[in-house]
């Protein structure tokens, strides 16, 4: 009996020396501006030994995430490679990546004073960027509601 917390601590120590390792070798390499992604300009690329995550601020969106020897996981459409949302294309344009949408949708009209969000102003217009570190936070609002949002992405 006088064995077992041997035994616990080995294994403990075994433990946090191996998911330092793992952590140490999957640390971020420095946040990179690319001069352009897919059309889109002023994209950011966030890159470790493992991933990649390519953000593009003026739609708001991810629009890739992949590991390094592997293909976009996120679904984007072709046909608007370049584009931004325009009010000469009126409704919601569905650019893929990922983006954020506030949750529960079905709530929307109990908030803003009865009027429910507009996805068209919330979801595809362009945000404010900021690079703390190995972080890109974005940041907006969704229009005449006056709802302020921030998102922070880092691998």
């Amino acid at each position: 009996m006088a064995q077992t917390p041997v035994r616990f601590k080995t294994w403990l120590t075994i433990l946090m020396v191996v998911g330092m390792t793992v952590l140490t070798g999957c640390q971020s390499k420095p946040v990179q501006q690319a001069e352009r992604y897919k059309g889109w300009d002023q994209a950011v690329i966030l890159r470790n030994s493992v991933a990649e995550a390519v953000i593009v601020p003026p739609i708001g969106r991810v629009l890739s995430f992949r590991l390094l020897d592997g293909e976009n996981v996120l679904w984007t459409d072709p046909d608007l490679y370049g584009q931004l949302a325009s009010e000469e294309r009126p409704g919601w344009e569905n650019f893929g990546g990922d983006r954020l949408w506030p949750w529960p949708q079905a709530d929307w009209e109990k908030n803003a004073e009865g009027h429910a969000l507009n996805p068209d102003t919330f979801d595809q217009t362009p945000l404010d960027r900021t690079i703390e570190g190995f972080t890109v936070i974005l940041e907006g609002s969704a229009g005449a509601y006056g709802e302020r949002f921030e998102r922070r992405i880092s691998l």
